[in-house]
């Protein structure tokens, strides 16, 4: 189950968990010095978490222009309807925000 309602709210928040954690371990390696026999140094690991961080915030700009992009689209779809075409669309696709004349006997 996703925490949040809606789904891209919660890729976001997956892509910040990674993004943290990863900060999080990269920090831990330079003060440990583990990577030292990489030949990395403090300046080189920093270098590559700032790249693999800007690449994080690309990620996040591109879905959230597909996203947007995925929501307009949509919004145009759901202006061609007529008006009882859109309240019978809502009605299924969100039936806890319309109660219709007749639908609160059928809940029961």
């Amino acid at each position: 189950e996703e925490p949040y309602r809606v789904h891209f709210t919660n890729v976001i928040a997956y892509v910040a968990q990674c993004a943290i954690l990863l900060t999080f371990y990269t920090a831990l390696a330079i003060d440990t010095g583990s990577l030292m026999s990489f030949g990395l140094g403090d300046t080189g690991i920093g270098i590559c978490l700032i790249l693999i961080n800007l690449v994080v915030v690309i990620l996040v700009i591109f879905l959230a222009l597909s996203y947007a992009e995925k929501k307009k689209e949509e919004k145009t779809w759901r202006r061609g309807l007529t008006k009882e075409e859109y309240e019978i669309v809502s009605r299924v696709m969100n039936p806890s925000h319309h109660s219709g004349s007749g639908s609160s006997s059928r809940r029961r």
